[in-house]
């Protein structure tokens, strides 16, 4: 058996070539990874925040998925553009970018 470890590090050159796009077979799979990660809001707290958390996951995940850029590096680079960037990617997205827009609208008012 080989020792060698495994690095699973999405950024380090040296990682595995696994990325969560290689367990995703349809967009449909995109929206239930996307409801995992980020739940309905509980309780008294706004379901606002949460649901565009997860409308805008949702939106960068298939806008990569379209395009046909699956890799831990485009999610990290999506993840962590400016808003600008991140509204243009979904835009087409369903709710991507009223989600974006409304958010912007709300934190400026919060």
């Amino acid at each position: 058996m080989d020792n060698t470890p495994f690095v699973r590090q999405p950024l380090d050159k040296r990682c595995v070539g696994w990325t969560i796009f290689n367990d995703l077979e349809t967009t449909i799979d995109i929206q239930a990874l996307a409801a995992s990660l980020i739940p309905a809001a509980a309780g008294n707290t706004d379901p606002f925040w949460n649901g565009a958390a997860r409308d805008v996951f949702t939106g960068i995940l298939s806008s990569l998925w379209r395009d046909n850029y699956r890799s831990n590096r485009g999610i990290w680079n999506s993840l962590t553009a400016p808003i600008e960037e991140i509204a243009e990617m979904i835009h087409g997205v369903a709710g991507g970018e009223a989600t974006v827009t409304t958010a912007g609208t709300r934190m400026v008012s919060w």
